[in-house]
């Protein structure tokens, strides 16, 4: 018989020799012995219970499998120690890291802070050069302003005081006496025409107070300043009327209002 296969089919050719030597059944001779074949017995395992699974369990060793466990589990905790370890060691190395920037901060901000200090230094004393300049000039501007202002105010008040008092009178004739030589033999002391029964009044306390031996008259004058006086001797004139007092004042600071 010749097997054939094309395009995945079979195809049996059968020849006639072949196959009536196929078709003749075979015969045993008669000396040949057939050995017997022995019955093999298969035997079927039996299902196991429930008794047998637990002789099983028996048979394990819980204790090695435990020591097997704690020895992965150390293994683990070692692992996990390494890990916080290293852990430890990065966040022990960045705050080392931010300590040095700190501190190179600080260092930096520091000498930042003092260069920025000493500039401003430089500007707060340019400042203040500058104001004291222009406080200068300011001075230098309304000084006059002040001193006619101080005037004038002093000028009222005087002026009230006299209206109030006479003894303002009393105390300006006594000043001037005070300070006339012992020399002079006579005295005239110019008032106002409304001062003139005043000053006569008052003249003997005021002789004997400087002890003056020189003959003194009291005369009225209508250029004299109620309150004021001036007074003519040999040596001299001293003019005590209030505005020319304010005027020496007023001239002692470089100003001169024109004899107001």
């Amino acid at each position: 018989m010749i097997i054939k296969k094309r395009h995945k089919q079979v195809e049996i050719i059968q020849q006639p020799a072949v196959q009536q030597i196929l078709d003749t059944p075979l015969q045993a001779p008669n000396d040949v012995v057939v050995p017997k074949t022995e019955s093999v017995e298969i035997k079927k395992e039996k299902p196991k219970t429930e008794l047998d699974t637990i002789g099983e369990f028996e048979k394990i060793d819980i204790s090695e499998i435990e020591f097997k466990e704690r020895v992965e589990r150390r293994r683990g905790d070692r692992r996990k120690g390494f890990r916080r370890i290293d852990e430890r060691t990065l966040v022990s190395r960045a705050q080392e890291e931010a300590r040095s920037i700190r501190e190179l901060a600080a260092k930096e901000g520091y000498k930042n802070g003092l260069e920025n200090a000493q500039k401003e230094v430089e500007k707060l004393k340019v400042a203040l050069e500058d104001f004291l300049s222009s406080r200068y000039q300011i001075y230098d501007e309304i000084m006059p302003h002040i001193l006619e202002i101080s005037v004038e105010v002093a000028k009222k008040i005087i002026k009230k005081e006299v209206e109030l008092s006479n003894d303002v009178l009393k105390n300006i004739i006594n000043e001037v006496l005070g300070e006339l030589s012992n020399t002079d033999e006579k005295i005239t002391i110019k008032v106002a025409p409304d001062d003139v029964d005043f000053a006569r009044a008052s003249l003997p306390e005021i002789i004997q107070a400087n002890k003056i031996e020189a003959k003194v008259a009291i005369t009225p004058d209508e250029s004299i300043e109620k309150g004021s006086c001036m007074v003519v001797s040999s040596n001299g004139v001293v003019d005590a009327n209030f505005s020319t007092q304010l005027q020496i004042i007023q001239n002692a600071f470089g100003i001169y209002n024109g004899g107001q």
